[in-house]
């Protein structure tokens, strides 16, 4: 994709700049021309297994179970469809990770950490109350605001997320065997040894998440290795030995 300025949809989105790539494919910057409102557009090569439909799916399945009302920290879904080689998935522009804010600011303090796990909490308790788990928690899918909404925190990313539960509201049986899902470093240990995952695993990699933010590391943060399937176990095997989260904390149980 060209750093040219490119109109999608008869002329309705306009492409500006870059701000990221990845496995999935880009995600740009843009403009809804008839409004002047800022846009995030994420691009997926039209081949191979459609990730942005998933996505898109789960996301008008969110909204629609709050008709009328905006869904708590969760980006509005603008439109999806297909165009040339590409689909596209085209949401509310966000501001910055609270990754991109914990490498520029370092180590968050105990009230920061605090707060913020408040609204972490909440956005991840809003998507289980409406049926689906994350599975891809990490402080690159929490996401500040922009405007009037800049104190606001937005969970993104909703393309591994599942239904918990079958047709019939019952919550679905454990599976062993599974495939690796999400991310290593905030993977829960249950994640590692293969088990399919549920809301418990949803909150053990928000654990991992607040203590990174809160001590700047993990214990398992910094591991080389070329390999992902050797690092995801190695990894697991460290999460495996490290079982006092207290001490991971280093902050009184008080607190």
């Amino acid at each position: 994709m060209s750093s040219v300025k490119i109109t999608l949809f008869q002329g309705k989105f306009r492409l500006d700049r870059l701000l990221g790539k990845g496995g999935f494919g880009e995600v740009y910057a843009g403009v809804q021309v008839s409004t002047g409102e800022p846009v995030a557009v994420k691009l997926e090569r039209n081949k191979g297994r459609c990730f942005l439909f998933h996505e898109a799916r789960v996301m008008q399945d969110i909204q629609n179970s709050m008709p009328g009302r905006t869904t708590p920290g969760i980006p509005e879904l603008k439109y999806f469809g297909q165009e040339g080689d590409f689909r596209i998935l085209i949401m509310s522009l966000l501001g910055p990770s609270l990754e991109d804010l914990h490498a520029k600011l370092g180590r968050f303090s105990l009230k920061t950490t605090v707060m913020l796990a408040d609204e972490m909490l909440s956005r991840l308790e809003f998507i289980h109350s409406v049926g689906y788990i994350h599975r891809d928690l990490k402080p690159d899918n929490y996401l500040l605001g922009v405007g009037r909404n800049v104190r606001h925190l937005y969970l993104i990313d909703l393309g591994l997320s599942v239904r918990y539960r079958s047709t019939n509201g019952e919550h679905r049986e454990m599976a062993t065997g599974k495939s690796f899902v999400g991310t290593s470093r905030y993977a829960s240990l249950r994640t590692h040894k293969g088990f399919s995952q549920s809301r418990r695993d949803d909150m053990e990699q928000l654990s991992y998440i607040l203590i990174y933010l809160y001590r700047g590391h993990l214990p398992w943060s910094g591991l080389r290795m070329k390999d992902r399937e050797a690092k995801e176990k190695a990894i697991g095997e460290i999460k495996q030995k490290t079982d006092d989260r207290t001490n991971m904390f280093q902050v009184p149980l008080a607190v």
